[in-house]
């Protein structure tokens, strides 16, 4: 998680653009242990296409190599690195050695361009930075468990489970607002929102 936190936190003061940490990194930020484990960073950074290739790759590159240094991959692979599409980011490999497959040892996940909302400020462990509120990560886990039953993932759920359990004064009015304004222009939006309700 830390190796993870190390790459968002140099991506944040190094960009002098909006970065903002999702998912389960931030999870595992506010509640430590009691987050489920992750292999995954997850991020949203306004940024133009130019900025990503000139700027974010070579970070990228230059967190995969320090982890193939201290052993603990063998190689990796930039996600969208023509920079013509509006997903980034970086697989990283361990070998399977004796013909197994490789393995996927750390990955980042990073969306180009979006309209951030739902974000705030935190500060945790003398560290001041940008991340989605938790009715923004409620939001985005909500319409994931809507999805068709293929792209369906337990951990969203178990997600859900552990912000309902520690959080009481969830505001989910701001949850549908988002939810509604994630979904604009989505034609089941209607669909979706029913369900939730």
């Amino acid at each position: 998680i830390d190796i993870y936190f190390d790459l968002f936190m140099e991506l944040t003061n190094k960009l002098n653009e909006d970065v903002c940490l999702k998912g389960n990194i931030l999870l595992n930020k506010l509640y430590k242990e009691r987050a489920r484990a992750t292999k995954d960073l997850d991020m949203d950074i306004k940024v133009s296409k130019t900025i990503y290739r000139d700027k974010v790759v070579p970070l990228l590159r230059d967190f995969a190599d320090k982890l193939i240094k201290r052993g603990l991959a063998d190689r990796y692979k930039v996600r969208n690195e023509n920079n013509d599409k509006t997903m980034g980011g970086i697989l990283v490999f361990k070998s399977g050695g004796d013909n197994k497959k490789d393995v996927i040892v750390y990955s980042a996940d990073i969306n180009l361009g979006n309209s951030l909302f739902g974000d705030k400020i935190y500060v945790i462990g003398g560290c001041e930075f940008r991340g989605y509120s938790l009715e923004r990560v409620l939001c985005d886990k909500i319409i994931a468990t809507l999805m068709d039953t293929e792209k369906r993932r337990v951990k969203d759920y178990y997600d859900i489970l552990l912000i309902m359990r520690l959080e009481p004064d969830i505001d989910f009015d701001k949850v549908i607002k988002y939810i509604v304004q994630k979904q604009k222009g989505v034609d089941d939006t209607l669909t979706l929102f029913k369900n939730v309700l």
